[in-house]
């Protein structure tokens, strides 16, 4: 779990929140919402670009608010909050639990 500081609260499920807490994504998340991911090839050049959309899914599911919160974001928080989405699908295996 990650915890982010929001630098400007958000309305979600009738309460003010200047936090959010960010569990690990499972198989049905990206599902869901896609891999937030696209990279294409041609020749020698690779183009990566990241989609929103899913990110914005993710988010909302794995922080546990309403897309309409994650739409309130501000533009900072949003950026932080999809550095903690997207380092979750880095491939390094996660901890395991003893």
């Amino acid at each position: 779990m990650s915890v982010l500081k929001l630098t400007a609260p958000i309305s979600a499920h009738g309460a003010q929140i200047t936090e959010l807490t960010f569990r690990r994504p499972i198989g049905r998340d990206l599902i869901q919402h896609g891999y937030p991911f696209n990279v294409v090839g041609r020749g020698n050049e690779v183009q990566r670009s990241t989609d929103m959309r899913s990110v914005a899914g993710l988010i909302s599911n794995l922080a546990e608010i309403p897309p309409s919160s994650v739409e309130q974001m501000s533009w900072f928080d949003l950026q932080e909050a999809m550095g903690i989405v997207l380092g979750f699908l880095a491939m390094t295996p996660p901890e395991v639990a003893s």
